[in-house]
């Protein structure tokens, strides 16, 4: 039963780690412009898989209780993590969105997230309490080498055949590609897209390069590790040359992958753990200490990382290396979204509007999260995430000595090997049956991930082997690589990205292990904590049931009809009252009316409302449409962006002309409020006040997208480009005469 219930949450973190998931399903893209199929996770999807983790944890530690194996201090951890679970269920069902205020009740932007930070800290802490170790150490890196060929494989067919190729498909159709990502052909936000599009970092199913980094970091240590001990077992006769051999050439070409990748944030952790491990190696005194308090090692690889980062932040230049300066200012900001929401924070889909408003001037980012893993939670959770770390901190703090339950097992695997293939292949199966539409075209893709598995499962007989001989090592390799996790975790973004937290922590979890202490008594108190557990489960579920129930369908019915209809929207309706437009509308404003707290939603249906709002007798209904949306999200700056663009661009309209641009100039000027460290915003509402005749507060406008410009010199593509600078210049002479040559040297587009 045990091996059922790890093998399910081990296949919950695959799947999810080699899908992404959707914003908005079916309509991240415009339908009339792609006619890409879903190839994602769904929300309601991942919240079902995140419950069914939630399920197989319960069941794995309800297990470990009742078979007198998990210490009672586990208590606290139990809690801090239920604590987590109640901060999601808050921002994710009850409380009103930060961007939304009182407008709505519950944030489906953070909800996917946030369950899926819990679900793997919970999961990470249930296989911690899992006996024996050295064969839940065996079964579960075992099955992470397998992903982890396959992210190598991806990753190196990436970066040799996919993106060459993309890059060719898009200068064929540019344009197109733009406007069906919801981008301005010339914007900076474009320039943005097409950089990081025509960048050769791969990135696996993870969208970011970083993402990949941290499991290659830590595959390589693992693989490395194993190498360095096959190899000594070449020469003692219990190993063959070519058994090490492929192990060495495995690792050596996820070494490879990691280098493209271009992560020197992950590179510099790796290299750190591993003069680490020599240095325990050779200081015996080290080398207890490490054995003794595994969990304070792991956790030390991340102070000295986050040491880096304060040092960085407060005594360098920001002339030197700015990826790590970047860093201090998300902590400063993150620190600043903390004051303003002490209690229960800004919630995981909040905290970019959050920062945006709050960030220091001279931070040219708004990001989606702070980019360390102690601030993801207090930003998203307030004091509830101040109590998650003070548990994770204990649960490190008092991990039990590193050896203890590893010993030799000369037995064969039974079944060992056979289970992580099965393992490994239902997540794939999975995945490419989410996939399908566009990896099923793709026969070459295929074919390496075939070849992929095949290395990964000759590697794996080889490691099993090595790893029953060798426990121990195994278990320094296992802290090794959540060293390299929990180090790369302070620098980036994958302990809070949705589709790789769950694997994140379940490797963080078997790598710290179980805590010290006496048995827990199951009467005394772990009825409560697994009530909670399952409180937490269920409201999950509901949430991913009423999604995939009454959401997603509409939304998928909408997108298809929007598609096969494209070219009927161009024209007025038919003579039976009811155009295809008319059709598609209805259905989104059922789903947003059905679950009013999905910004992304509402800004699809918007953006298609203006589409073929001329197809429909008028443009009435865009006016009401963008009323509700923008009281709806007052306070974001996506939404309030995407009214200003908009509705500016129906300012010829005889009949609405006029509305439309001093709604437009309204929405702009609040988009500029909301980012008032931004120069984009600031250059836009000063434009548009100026061409309805508000001069004075255009010039104010104009002055502070100056200033922006000057401040958000450390990344150019974040500020104006050489055009809309021009123009500020030309339409505001009295701002830029006596400051032009400073402006020259003020980064931007100039």
């Amino acid at each position: 039963m045990r091996r059922w219930l790890l093998g399910t949450l081990l296949w919950c973190a695959g799947v999810m780690a080699m899908n992404s998931i959707a914003e908005v399903p079916w309509w991240d893209a415009d339908p009339l412009l792609s006619d890409l199929p879903e190839t994602s996770l769904t929300p309601g999807q991942a919240l079902l898989i995140c419950t069914i983790g939630l399920l197989a944890s319960t069941g794995l530690l309800v297990g470990g209780i009742r078979r007198g194996e998990v210490s009672r201090l586990a208590l606290v951890v139990v809690g801090a993590v239920a604590t987590g679970g109640l901060g999601v269920i808050l921002h994710g069902l009850v409380l009103p969105p930060l961007a939304s205020v009182d407008a709505v009740r519950g944030d489906l932007e953070g909800l996917v997230p946030g369950a899926t930070w819990v679900t793997g800290v919970f999961g990470g802490f249930a296989l911690a309490t899992l006996k024996p170790r050295g064969r839940v150490l065996r079964l579960v890196l075992g099955v992470f080498v397998v992903l982890g060929v396959l992210m190598v494989a991806k990753a190196l067919f990436e970066r040799f055949v996919e993106l060459p190729r993309t890059i060719e498909l898009f200068e064929l159709e540019r344009e197109r590609v733009l406007l069906a990502n919801g981008l301005e052909p010339g914007s900076a936000p474009a320039e943005i897209y097409e950089r990081r599009l025509r960048s050769q970092e791969p990135t696996a199913w993870f969208g970011l390069a970083n993402v990949l980094a941290s499991f290659l970091a830590a595959m390589t240590v693992l693989l490395l590790a194993s190498a360095v001990r096959a190899f000594a077992d070449v020469r003692a006769g219990r190993c063959s040359s070519g058994g090490a051999g492929l192990v060495g050439l495995v690792g050596l070409a996820t070494a490879v992958s990691l280098w493209l990748t271009g992560s020197k944030g992950a590179m510099a952790v790796l290299l750190l753990v591993l003069g680490g491990g020599l240095a325990v190696g050779v200081s015996g005194q080290l080398r207890m200490a490490v054995r003794a308090r595994p969990g304070v090692a792991i956790a030390s690889t991340g102070v000295v990382v986050l040491a880096g980062v304060v040092g960085r932040g407060l005594l360098l230049p920001e002339s030197l290396e700015r990826s790590v300066l970047f860093r201090w200012h998300y902590l400063v900001g993150t620190f600043r979204v903390w004051m303003e929401n002490v209690l229960v924070g800004a919630g995981p889909g909040g905290f970019q509007d959050a920062y945006t408003r709050l960030k220091p001037a001279i931070s040219p980012e708004s990001v989606q999260s702070p980019h360390v893993l102690l601030a993801d939670w207090v930003g998203a959770f307030g004091l509830l995430g101040f109590v998650v770390v003070a548990g994770l901190t204990f649960w490190l703090w008092s991990a039990e000595s590193l050896n203890r339950g590893l010993e030799p097992d000369a037995a064969p695997g039974r079944g060992e090997l056979a289970w992580c293939l099965l393992v490994g292949t239902t997540v794939l199966v999975t995945s490419l049956s989410v996939q399908w539409r566009v990896v099923g075209g793709v026969a070459d893709l295929l074919l390496v991930l075939a070849i992929g598995f095949g290395i990964a499962a000759a590697t794996l007989g080889v490691l099993l082997g090595l790893w029953r001989r060798h426990p121990a090592w195994l278990g320094w390799s296992a802290v090794a690589a959540a060293s390299v996790l929990i180090g790369h975790g302070m620098f980036d973004v994958a302990p809070a990205r949705a589709n790789s937290a769950m694997l994140f922590w379940l490797l963080v979890g078997v790598g710290v292990g179980p805590l010290r202490g006496s048995p827990a008594r199951v009467r005394r108190w772990f009825a409560p904590g697994v009530l909670i557990a399952m409180l937490v489960a269920g409201a999950l579920a509901v949430a991913g049931v009423r999604q995939v129930a009454i959401v997603e369908p509409a939304l998928a019915k909408a997108a298809r009809m929007a598609n096969a209809n494209s070219g009927e929207f161009t024209f007025p309706g038919d003579s039976s009252g009811r155009s295809p437009s008319s059709v598609v509308v209805g259905l989104l404003d059922d789903a947003s009316d059905a679950s009013p707290g999905w910004l992304k939603l509402d800004l699809a249906r918007f953006r298609f409302e203006s589409r073929v709002a001329a197809t429909r007798g008028g443009l009435a209904d865009l006016v009401w449409d963008s009323d509700r949306i923008g009281e709806r999200w007052t306070r974001s700056v996506e939404v309030q962006s995407a009214i200003g663009a908009t509705l500016w661009s129906f300012g010829a309209d005889p009949a609405y002309g006029p509305a439309f641009r001093a709604k437009a100039v309204d929405a702009s000027v609040r988009a500029a409020k909301l980012a008032p460290h931004d120069a984009q915003p600031a250059y836009r509402a000063a434009i548009l006040l100026q061409a309805v005749g508000r001069d004075d507060e255009a010039l104010d406008w104009a002055e502070r997208a100056f200033v922006n410009q000057r401040q958000q010199r450390l990344d150019p593509l974040a500020g104006l480009l050489d055009e809309q600078l021009l123009r500020l210049r030309r339409g505001f002479p009295g701002v830029f005469s006596d400051r032009a040559g400073s402006a020259d040297g003020a980064g931007g587009g100039d």
